[in-house]
């Protein structure tokens, strides 16, 4: 707890006194240099990733990047970069070679041999639950393997590789002294002790990310997890476009001279990624134990977009004789709205445009800013008079009107129950199982994420057991998501509270054992673009299963569990498994698609009045 603390702390003042003073190396790469760095990354992934060597757990991969970058991007001819590469990755991958025509074998390797098996994303990911375990495996079987593999670089230049290997790679002097020749590049970390004494000093220091092959390491990292680990690579069309926005970027991202655009330019590559779970902290490390964050601030007023109409949705008391909930918003610093959202949403990545503009309205992008300053907003009030009001951004946290109720008995004696709610608890529910048991049907409000009681919750109303969807788990045995193989996940159920197998079944899938009561009520569940992984999870067994009628819009589209990839600045997060619908059909950027199609109107918001909400009480009439 006091380490926290501490790190806290500093966070905070190394950011502001980063800000004040940095010393950047900004530089314009050429069209061949950037080929160059191009051909690096690839053969960078596919070595890390897809060669069998066991030492290579322990080379520090963005420092290996940022020596290969001052070493290939001055080449003179193909020659002189197979020369130049052959050198850097020889001493991981011995058996490595450059030609300029493909050398696959046709020979197959007998068994046993070893080779690479990715578990998903695996022993790459900062939160993958379960025992560790190492990507390489011995294997028995007669699988179809070559001895050798090659890939296409660019016109008349290959590289080949062994996917797989009858012995594994001792240490060699060469790996020991490039492992040494690593470490005596200065990454600039700077220990918590250090950062004690010398605050100041240290503000004014300079940073890895200053230096532009660190940056362009990091977009060669990005590039390659997503390339060879992102389950919807395909289905997003990334296969088409990925390597040259990777390359863009890393032109781009060369000539910046400050930590704000280096982020910004990392949300727009990531921005490419058509999955909700894709999470940018604005996070970066000094050392291992200091760290800071790129500060954010916003006025107290929040906007929203509904039928392609942004609108305020949310109004603090220093702005409330001036601006109203429901007023139409028009521009920003006079540029007009809908430019401005088409453009940040390129630096939110979403599954679907309706999960995007939730996700950009609960970060406040459309006005946060750097630092703390001021915005002139244009609205158009219900009478169509425009007015001009300037917001001072001065929070460090965007509001954002959250529906907290749990629990309303409506009019007609109908219930509501938001299951998103941080009161949605077992033994809330519980409490009011007497009311429901009067009541003459009940709404399950899911727009947003549903706590995880609601297994526990949901079965006193289902009358058989009820089961997970259709999600698999890749397994990546080769480069470029070649071959991958897919495993259906576990599945997990829950059983009607009244069943005796209700017991073990809440003791073995971890929710709350529920009480032996049946309740017999007609059921309408509240979903939109807000609902998303678990939430869809728990949609799609609502919808599948009948156990009560879906109103709204389509869910988010984004399902598949999400996993953390530390990096040294902004640290993301993205989907690792698949999920499909039980036919087998695309669920990815198209979601649970709702019974009943019902969209929020404007007009009704103005007024206070729950659309959707309005429309399921009609139904339980």
């Amino acid at each position: 707890m006091k380490k926290g603390t501490i790190f806290l702390v500093f966070v905070c003042l190394f950011n502001s006194a980063f800000a004040q003073d940095s010393s950047w190396e900004s530089r314009q790469f050429s069209q061949d240099e950037l080929n160059n760095i191009s051909i690096l990354s690839e053969c960078y992934g596919y070595v890390r990733f897809f060669y069998p060597n066991p030492h290579t757990k322990d080379i520090d991969w963005m420092r290996f990047l940022m020596k290969a970058i001052a070493k290939i991007e001055k080449t003179t001819n193909d020659d002189d970069l197979k020369s130049r590469l052959l050198e850097l990755f020889s001493p991981v991958c011995p058996q490595i070679s450059f030609s300029t025509d493909s050398m696959i074998s046709t020979e197959k390797l007998t068994p046993p041999y070893y080779a690479i098996e990715h578990k998903a994303i695996g022993t790459l990911s900062t939160r993958v639950l379960g025992r560790k375990y190492s990507p390489i495996v011995k294997i028995t079987d007669d699988i179809d393997y070559q001895k050798m593999y090659s890939y296409k670089l660019r016109e008349n230049l290959y590289v080949n590789f062994p996917v797989a290997v009858k012995q594994l790679p001792a240490k060699t002097k060469e790996f020991s002294s490039l492992k040494k020749e690593l470490n005596k590049i200065d990454k600039r970390n700077i220990s918590l002790f250090t950062a004690l004494i010398n605050r100041k000093k240290i503000g004014k220091s300079n940073f890895l990310w200053e230096q532009s092959g660190f940056r362009i390491a990091d977009v060669i990292v990005r590039r390659n997890y997503v390339r060879h680990f992102y389950p919807y690579f395909s289905e997003d069309g990334l296969d088409e476009n990925w390597d040259l926005e990777c390359l863009k970027t890393a032109e781009r991202i060369a000539k910046i001279n400050d930590i704000d655009n280096y982020y910004l330019s990392i949300c727009r590559l990531l921005g490419n990624i058509k999955d909700s779970h894709v999470n940018i902290w604005s996070d970066y490390k000094y050392g291992k134990y200091v760290g800071g964050y790129i500060n954010q601030y916003y006025p107290d007023v929040s906007l929203s977009v509904v039928n392609d109409t942004c609108f305020v949705d949310f109004v603090g008391k220093e702005y409330e004789n001036v601006i109203k909930k429901g007023n139409i918003v028009r521009s920003i610093h006079t540029f007009p709205i809908d430019g401005i959202i088409q453009n940040k949403l390129l630096e939110v990545p979403h599954s679907t445009t309706s999960n995007g503009l939730h996700i950009m309205s609960l970060k406040g992008k459309l006005l946060g800013f750097r630092g703390k300053t001021s915005v002139d907003m244009i609205t158009i009030s219900q009478d169509n008079i425009e007015t001009t009001t300037q917001l001072n951004a001065n929070l460090t946290k965007t509001p954002y009107l959250s529906n907290n109720i749990f629990f309303r008995l409506l009019d007609n004696d109908v219930v509501y129950i938001n299951l998103c709610s941080d009161s949605c608890t077992y033994k809330n529910f519980v409490n009011k199982i007497p009311a429901i048991q009067d009541s003459k049907g009940v709404i399950f409000d899911m727009r947003g994420y549903p706590r995880y009681d609601v297994l526990s919750i949901i079965s006193h109303f289902i009358k058989d057991k009820i089961e997970l969807g259709n999600i698999i788990r890749p397994f990546y045995c080769f480069p470029n998501q070649e071959k991958v193989k897919y495993m259906p996940s576990e599945k997990w159920y829950v059983y009607p509270a009244f069943l005796p197998e209700s017991k073990w079944a809440s003791k073995k899938y971890e929710y709350k054992k529920p009480l032996p009561i049946q309740i017999e009520k007609p059921i309408v569940f509240l979903i939109d673009g807000k609902n998303m992984s678990f939430g869809e999870t728990f949609a799609e067994m609502m919808k599948f299963h009948k156990v009560g009628t879906l109103v709204g819009t389509h869910t988010a589209g984004c399902n598949g569990d999400l996993t953390q990839l530390s990096m040294p600045c902004f640290t993301f997060f993205m989907t690792y498994y698949k999920v499909l619908n039980r036919d087998g059909s695309q669920h990815h950027g198209i979601g649970v698609l709702p019974d009943v199609h019902c969209e929020m109107l404007l007009s009704d918001i103005r007024n206070n009045i729950d659309t959707q909400l309005e429309k399921a009480k009609e139904l339980l009439r």
